[in-house]
């Protein structure tokens, strides 16, 4: 706490004046309350100040007239000519600044201003910003290319406005509408074109205009409003309405604040006026002029009439006094002549044609005779009853050459055959349930050897080992080949393993 007392605006009134003759009650008058409050403001805030905020609504003349804004709040300011000259650059609209001047309570206009004396560029405020990538965002979806835009009515039926029933926009466009084209009705439809709820009403206005407009011959529409600043025209900035604008079924022309003041709405339209006048103006056709065009045309069609009857009649009088007009006989006798030829060259040519069709029929005829099916069918069946001879004549010798191969064959292995072995006095014997038997020494007293012959087998019982003589040790056996499709099955197949292996 620095002990400084609260302002208190009374002190700076000064002393009471007496009540002005013929003042009911003591009453102030205008610029009585102007001066106290100017004293108040004035004595309140003495001092230079220093704000920060956004440029809008900047209007250059001699001097410059803008307001400062940022998210919540505004204030008019104004920068005299003296003040302009130390900036090279005045900051355009958008712009975020820092300001220096003196609060002023600006009397005749009954607003209190800041008077700017010094401007410094901060950078983008933050509604220029938001304003600029809503633009970049449609403008690379297509909302803003000339290609997609539809063309106007030349002669609209009903035009709905859409703009607020108090303002001067809409006796604007009536005004314009009925000095240019009577005969074309406007239908009104009331919004809010100001404010927290203007956009959302203006966008269920344009979808209630778009969904009846078929029904009641509806051919365009045209969004409009006054001027004013940005913040006033934010609204149009939505991009919820710039999609129902987009997504019309019928063009529609923007009008928005002044021709300098953008929107959304406009770069979205299919036609952007600059006033509510000139929308109108762009939709509605001026009578009188259709009415001169129409003066003119007739004009033009009378005078081309009267030249074709001029001509008409020339060639009648020339025609009057021509010699097939006074001598119609020899008119028709030269007709008749020209018939006469033309006949004897029709028949002519008539019969040239029959005798070159002749011709090519014949032709025709013997070339399909080479082609006939019947012919086509002998020459392929003979050509299949060849193929058949070849066949079985290929089929019999290589039945033969297999036949031969087969004999050859089995005379082979006929002849290795273990059982011919066995018939030229061999035989084989094995110990019951021990294998094959390859040496005396291997069989002991009481085994039974089983022998088998070419015709059977014997069974034998061994009574003693006397008399065995030694057998030489065993040789190795030679590794045994593998067996080729030629070798035959072992006879040992189904004896036991050997166990001494």
């Amino acid at each position: 706490m620095t002990g400084r007392l609260p302002f208190n605006p009374e002190r700076l009134a000064g002393p009471a004046r007496e009540p002005e003759r013929g003042s009911p009650g003591g009453a102030l008058s205008v610029r009585e309350l102007a001066t106290r409050i100017a004293a108040t403001v004035e004595g309140g805030m003495s001092g230079r100040v220093r704000v920060m905020g956004e440029i809008s609504g900047l209007r250059r003349t001699t001097h410059a007239y803008f307001t400062l804004k940022d998210e919540d709040a505004a204030i008019g300011c104004a920068m005299f000519a003296s003040a302009l000259r130390g900036v090279r650059d005045f900051p355009p609209d958008g712009t975020l600044v820092l300001a220096s001047g003196r609060v002023r309570f600006y009397e005749p206009q009954g607003r209190i201003q800041l008077y700017v004396e010094t401007i410094e560029t901060v950078g983008v405020g933050g509604v220029d910003a938001r304003f600029r990538a809503l633009c970049d965002e449609l403008r690379a979806l297509g909302w803003f290319d000339d290609a997609r835009k539809r063309p106007l009515p030349t002669f609209p039926r009903r035009i709905a406005v859409i703009t607020s029933s108090s303002g001067a926009a809409l006796r604007d466009v009536i005004a314009t509408a009925a000095h240019r084209c009577a005969a074309i009705e406007l239908l009104t439809v009331d919004v809010r074109v100001q404010g927290d709820s203007a956009a959302r009403e203006v966008t269920d206005a344009i979808r209630g205009v778009g969904r009846i407009a078929s029904q009641r011959g509806i051919d365009a529409i045209i969004v409009t409003r006054g001027g004013g600043s940005v913040e006033d025209l934010w609204a149009f900035n939505d991009r919820t309405l710039a999609k129902a604008v987009l997504e019309s079924p019928i063009p529609v022309v923007a009008a928005i604040g002044h021709e300098t003041d953008t929107t959304i709405v406009e770069l979205v339209a299919d036609e952007r006026a600059s006033t509510p006048t000139q929308a109108a103006m762009r939709l509605v056709p001026d009578a009188k002029a259709l009415l001169d065009e129409h003066q003119h045309m007739a004009r033009r069609l009378r005078s081309a009439m009267q030249r074709l009857l001029k001509y008409a009649g020339a060639r009648l009088d020339a025609a009057a006094g021509a010699g097939p007009v006074r001598f119609p006989r020899l008119v028709i006798d030269r007709a008749r002549d020209r018939v006469q030829t033309a006949a004897y060259a029709m028949a002519f040519a008539l019969r040239a044609r029959v005798q070159s069709d002749r011709t090519h029929t014949h032709r025709l005829s013997s070339r399909l005779a080479a082609h006939r099916p019947d012919v086509a069918f002998a020459r392929r069946a003979s050509r299949v009853e060849e193929l058949q001879r070849r066949l079985t004549r290929a089929l019999r010798l290589r039945l033969e050459r297999c036949d031969a191969e087969v004999f050859a064959l089995e005379r082979e292995l006929h002849a290795v055959s273990p059982m011919e072995v066995l018939a030229r006095g061999y035989s084989i014997t094995t110990v019951e349930g021990a294998g094959l038997l390859r040496a005396t020494r291997d069989a002991t007293a009481g085994q039974t050897l089983v022998t088998r012959l070419a015709d059977g087998t014997v069974r034998s019982v061994v009574e003693s080992e006397s008399g065995v003589s030694p057998t030489p040790p065993r040789k190795p056996r030679p590794k045994r080949r593998a067996r080729s499709h030629r070798d035959h099955p072992s006879l040992f197949d189904d004896a036991e393993p050997d166990t001494d292996r």
